[in-house]
């Protein structure tokens, strides 16, 4: 592989991951709006803590993903193997990203979503139970299908490590 060929790749990477980025920091943005406006306007106080505890878990996940999830651009001054290496390293440490999801991106979110949906719940005088299961089971296919995509992402990522490996 050329080292302009290896610079294409790493713009591509770059591209990939800065749009990844921004959708999650726009939609952290959202999630944060939306539950402060919980907050302030709804009288419960277990929604208004699980809202809390949302925006917490949400800034973690931003946090996490601006620390470790950017990308490093690639050195202008570079030689081939050291610009494969790079490659290589920058490849393995987004797949490692997306295999921890449930650590860093999933699971904060998991004590505020249960409390908001037991608030909600609390708050429905007939069939709140219901809802909460309905919510849970929603909540879970949600958490469930992030899990698997970040897993196919991942697998994605390591056939490129893969060809970088032994191409």
């Amino acid at each position: 592989m050329s080292l302009d060929q290896i610079r294409a790749h790493a713009r591509t990477l770059e591209r990939r991951i800065a749009w990844r980025n921004g959708r999650e920091y726009v939609a952290a943005v959202f999630v944060a709006a939306m539950f402060g406006q919980a907050i302030w306007h709804i009288p419960s106080t277990t929604i208004r803590v699980a809202s809390g505890l949302i925006i917490a878990g949400t800034a973690f996940i931003v946090y996490h993903l601006y620390t470790r999830g950017s990308v490093r651009p690639l050195p202008q001054e570079i030689g081939t193997t050291s610009a494969i290496d790079f490659l290589r390293s920058e490849l393995v440490r987004q797949r490692d990203l997306l295999l921890s999801v449930w650590r860093w991106y999933l699971l904060p979110l998991v004590p505020g979503m249960v409390l908001f949906l037991i608030g909600m719940a609390l708050a429905m005088p007939r069939g709140g139970w219901f809802v909460f299961l309905i919510g849970a089971v929603f909540v879970s296919a949600i958490l469930f299908g992030g899990h698997v995509l970040n897993r196919r992402a991942a697998a994605y990522i390591q056939t490129r490590i893969d060809a970088l490996n032994h191409g």
